[in-house]
């Protein structure tokens, strides 16, 4: 059965004003105003019940009566809606009733007579939830001010109704409002200061000193972390939320989700349960609330990157022999191979020794251990060994490629880690940190799979919200990013790969400015085609997609479309007619059908669009004969010249748009340079031959080389694209093309770098070290 949704609200036509004044404080809550529902047109009282209001009922969560004597003068609402709303409530499924009094009432007229289900009841309004004192009614407020206050707690019980997951959905973009506080550590007390991304230090607050160290992390009150963070009464820790949640009035807690970073100098602060922080008995962290910490305190609202965790990509799954007979490292496995079904599989070790060597191999993208630590560092478990805290952080620093690591630790001496949660931190983007004890084994492991599908599938969640959703015991997180996404890359393809190291500048150049001289200095221009021409091994028959790719990233505006359409070419086409069948082929039309329409989608057309359509003619194979070649060449071009440019002319002069452009490349790939260079010089011999240069021009490519050392250059320094640890980042372009050579093929590029990310970059630079030293790499071409 679909979730109720709507908010309804039974009120007189006379209460209309009433109505209006509520109805704007409901609506400041973004996220709710499609959930309200109120009668706008009027129903005569005679009248059957409305098919829209009888729908609205249906679906109604949450109902407010706006209760005034007139309110009991209505027919309709007396003997329609109410006795739905009481049967909704009666019945318990789901429907939440609460009271405004607008106006002084008579004790017994709140006892109503109603019918509900062909039976007769006695209700007493008076027993619902009553959002304001009936003795003192909305009428009898004297100021504005005062009625606005009433309003907003209407709009506050009304919000805690909804699930805090659809709240975040309403929101715009599903943001958190962020607030930071910076905890001094002073002689007799702890001096707080509050700052938002635009406001630093726009509050301060104090507290003497609690005994907190008295207490047992597992065992402290929500409330206490509460007031520790704010230490105010309720009505100014109220204006301040109010601020944080950029209001203009105060603000319960649970009003929005709250991302609160958290910056101290006392290390007993740093041990608290901050997830178990609580308001009024209610756990915030259900209405969203996260407590994070940051390195040192800052002057101001700390400023950090936003960051993006790309997956697939290397993670260390460590637990100890003894740990892992629980199932959960298993289990996680079984999850990485659902979800990340092209990605190497998790490195498993069981002891500290392997996980040592793990993190020096570097590239690790997420760490994952479940076991137990003490305060020396992480412990083997039977084998009694430890792999020290200095060891883990400087492998960790080593290959700053970490986006998270998450300790799931068991027993009491676990939490000696924290004494080294902030230099941990430093070595990556997100800390997690879950200590719990020995009997919450399996727990702890249900706690650590869930948060991990929630970070990196499904939901996709910022980790600290995961963390606070799904952790248990004793947990805390540090971060150093501004926001956080999770981006699961598919198995990278040729096009992708082209993009990142074959860089091609001079084509990509020159295709690019074709596309502009479109517009000026070249208006009347139709058709840009051209030839890519490239030797053996370098994929030539990847470009035309290359450069569709390129045009989409690369100076777009906002009204320019850019599709790719392929067009597969039989080697050994003879006639411009056979260049039009593979096209239509290519299209799904028949011959009489028009290849514009075709080819511009039309139903998705927008009028002021500028349509640049890529043809891409491809080759199912290298082109061994050199004559076959030129035919190819001037067959395609002929076929683009007459057909193409006479099919964009009908095209407009049936008065259709003349905002489209066609760039048109065909690759062709031939044995050796030397057949490359002769077919470039035929291409220019061609485009001087068509005499209609207005519509038509044939554009020069350069043949297309191999990967060069500025290629691989820039492709290794792309932190965001590659992988590879920071150790190896500079010596791996002169490592991949030798010393003897100014270029790589890109077939062996491709090869040689994808094995990377999967069998570890410190394995690869080995590799190729002891062959570069034997002679064997690289390979005799």
């Amino acid at each position: 059965m679909p979730e109720k949704q709507k908010c309804f609200i039974s009120y007189s036509r006379e209460d209309e004003a009433v109505l209006g004044e509520l109805v704007e404080s409901l609506q400041a809550l973004q996220w709710l105003k499609d959930h309200i529902w109120f009668d706008k047109k009027g129903i005569e009282p005679s009248d059957q019940i409305d098919p829209l209001i009888q729908q609205a009922l249906s679906d109604t969560k949450v109902g407010i009566l706006l209760i005034s004597n007139k309110f009991f003068l209505s027919d309709y609402i007396e003997h329609k809606e109410l006795p739905h709303l009481l049967a909704g409530q009666a019945k318990q499924s789901g429907i939440k009733l609460a009271c405004l009094y607008l106006t002084s009432i008579a004790e017994e007229a709140f006892v109503r007579e109603v019918v509900i289900d062909g039976q007769q009841h006695s209700i007493n309004l008076r027993d619902f939830l009553g959002l304001n004192d009936p003795n003192q009614p909305l009428d009898s407020l004297k100021t504005s001010g005062e009625k606005n206050k009433a309003y907003k707690k209407v709009a506050d019980w009304v919000a805690k109704q909804f699930p805090l997951a659809e709240r975040q959905r309403r929101r715009d973009g599903s943001k958190r409002p962020k607030l930071a506080i910076a905890i001094h550590k002073q002689r007799d007390h702890w001096r707080h200061s509050y700052s938002l991304p635009n406001a630093p230090n726009f509050s301060t607050s104090s507290l003497d000193y609690l005994a907190i160290d008295s207490l047992k992390p597992e065992y402290i009150q929500g409330e206490t972390l509460f007031r520790l963070l704010f230490p105010d009464n309720m009505e100014q820790n109220q204006k301040l939320l109010g601020t944080a949640f950029d209001l203009n009035t105060p603000a319960e807690p649970s009003l929005y989700p709250l991302r609160i970073e958290l910056m101290t100098d006392d290390e007993q602060l740093l041990r608290l349960p901050w997830s178990k922080i609580a308001y009024n008995s209610d756990l915030l962290r259900n209405d969203g609330w996260t407590v994070e910490f940051h390195g040192e305190i800052s002057h101001g609202y700390p400023e950090n990157p936003s960051h993006t965790c790309y997956l697939p990509g290397k993670v260390i799954l460590a637990s100890p022999p003894d740990y892992q007979q629980s199932g959960h490292i298993a289990d996680l496995q079984t999850f990485f191979q659902h979800n990340w079904r092209d990605m190497t599989p998790p490195t498993v070790v069981a002891d500290t020794e392997k996980l040592s060597d793990e993190l020096n191999r570097g590239s690790t993208r997420l760490l994952y251990y479940f076991g137990q630590a003490s305060s020396e560092g992480l412990l083997s478990g039977t084998a009694d060994t430890i792999l020290p805290w200095q060891a883990v952080i400087e492998s960790l620093r080593q290959s700053q490629s970490v986006s998270l690591v998450f300790l799931n630790l068991i027993g009491e001496t676990s939490e000696a880690v924290f004494t080294v949660a902030g230099a941990l931190a430093a070595t990556c983007k997100a800390l997690l940190i879950q200590v719990s004890g020995r009997r919450e084994l399996q727990d702890a492991a249900a706690s650590g799979y869930a948060c991990l599908k929630a970070i990196l599938s499904g939901e996709q969640l910022d980790p600290v919200v995961a963390m606070h959703r799904h952790g248990r015991g004793y947990t805390a997180a540090w971060t150093t990013y501004s926001s956080w996404r999770t981006i699961a890359q598919d198995k990278p393809q040729y096009p992708d790969l082209l993009e990142l190291l074959l860089d091609r500048r001079a084509q990509r150049a020159e295709l690019l400015q074709a596309k502009e001289d479109f517009l000026k200095p070249f208006p009347a221009r139709r058709i840009y085609h051209s030839v890519a021409v490239g030797s053996a091994g370098n994929r030539t028959v990847v470009f035309p997609k290359m450069v569709s790719q390129h045009l989409k990233i690369t100076g777009r505006r906002d009204n320019e479309v850019i599709l790719y359409k392929e067009i597969a070419l039989d080697a050994w086409a003879e006639s411009a007619d056979a260049v039009d069948d593979a096209a239509r082929r290519a299209l799904s039309i028949e011959w009489r059908q028009s290849i514009i329409e075709a080819l511009l989608r039309t139903e998705q057309a927008g009028g002021n669009d500028l349509w640049f359509v890529v043809l891409g003619w491809v080759l199912p194979e290298p082109v061994d004969d050199q004559t076959q070649a030129e035919t190819l060449i001037r067959i395609v071009s002929d076929w683009c010249h007459d057909r193409l440019v006479s099919a964009i002319a009908d095209y407009e002069q049936a008065g259709q748009r003349s905002r489209l452009r066609i760039i048109s490349v065909q690759a062709i790939e031939v044995p050796t340079k030397n057949d490359a260079e002769a077919l470039v010089k035929l291409v220019r011999k061609v485009g001087r031959s068509y005499d209609n240069q207005d519509m038509f021009y044939v554009g020069r490519l350069g043949p297309l080389a191999g990967v060069e050392f500025e290629d691989l250059q820039h492709y290794f320094q792309d932190r965001y694209i590659c992988s590879c640890d920071d150790r190896y980042r500079k010596d791996f372009p002169d490592l991949l093309l030798g010393k003897n050579r100014d270029q790589m093929p890109f077939d062996q590029a491709v090869a040689i770098i994808e094995r990377g990310p999967k069998e570890g970059w410190g394995n690869l630079y080995d590799e190729l070290t002891e062959r570069t030293a034997n002679g064997s790499w690289p390979p005799a071409e």
